[in-house]
């Protein structure tokens, strides 16, 4: 079975400690680090006192780690002194996997420009996660909003593929709310193919055109797909469970306890 993570994106707004004793309480065993979580100067001492009584780590892009949040734009820079001080810490509480966006750029930059950027980016960030013992992956992603400025990289199913060619041994984070804001793509098939080298995949929902984060339930369109997830690669929830009226993080993780026992039954 596919171990049901929680990411701390889930839970925005309050310290990494109290969003951790959140998770503990609702009977989550395995954490993503993330953006959300308000920086303060006890997050690492938290992290590891969680991951003494078993909790199993990994994180995502810019997560919050102690006093400060720093921004990350691989497809433009890269400050590689922040990027090992964070590797370093992460090896420090013996996280698992780290993976990234591959990063937006504004307009009247050239996307190849910034493509080629992402993907230095992305092959020296492999090589330091990989002598510290972390997996690698980075994360697919969706169209801006009309009217926006800016663009990400990774936004169609085109781009992924190029990137799975070229970083083949990179992991390749599947979204699935990502993917629904996809425009005249063939989403079950894409899904198919993609968990095939999957690190690991993000679950939440939308509308269908923003990116929401909004609580996942039975009749998203992904939902029978849990069942082509591979043993073993972990099922992230992403949805943001802090909103006025929104479930508890309990309620979704037996929702998508359920689906994932389902879907390996339905395998078996």
């Amino acid at each position: 079975m596919s171990p049901l993570f929680v990411s701390l994106s889930a839970l925005g707004g309050m310290s990494t400690g109290e969003a951790l004793a959140r998770a503990w309480a609702s009977g989550a065993r395995h954490v993503e680090l993330a953006i959300g979580p308000r920086p303060d100067p006890y997050a690492g001492d938290r992290v590891r006192a969680f991951a003494r009584e078993g909790v199993t780590f990994r994180a995502h892009h810019a997560f919050v780690y102690g006093e400060t949040a720093a921004p990350l734009g691989l497809a433009t820079a890269r400050d590689e002194a922040a990027l090992l001080h964070r590797l370093d810490w992460l090896a420090s509480v013996g996280a698992e996997a780290y993976s990234v966006h591959p990063g937006s750029f504004a307009l009247g930059w050239e996307r190849e420009r910034a493509y080629a950027t992402f993907a230095d980016n992305a092959r020296w960030l492999l090589a330091s996660c990989r002598e510290r013992g972390i997996a690698f992956g980075v994360e697919m992603m969706f169209p801006m909003p009309e009217g926006s400025r800016m663009r990400n990289l990774l936004d169609s199913s085109d781009e992924v593929d190029r990137f799975c060619r070229d970083l083949p041994e990179a992991g390749l984070v599947v979204d699935v709310a990502h993917m629904r804001l996809w425009s005249g793509e063939g989403r079950e098939a894409l899904f198919e193919r993609y968990v095939a080298r999957a690190l690991e995949v993000h679950v939440s929902d939308n509308d269908g055109r923003r990116d929401t984060h909004t609580p996942v339930h039975e009749r998203t369109w992904w939902w029978r797909k849990l069942a082509s997830v591979p043993a073993g690669v972990p099922i992230v929830l992403e949805s943001r469970l802090t909103r006025p009226g929104a479930p508890s993080v309990r309620e979704q993780m037996a929702l998508l306890a359920g689906a994932i026992a389902g879907g390996a039954r339905a395998s078996a």
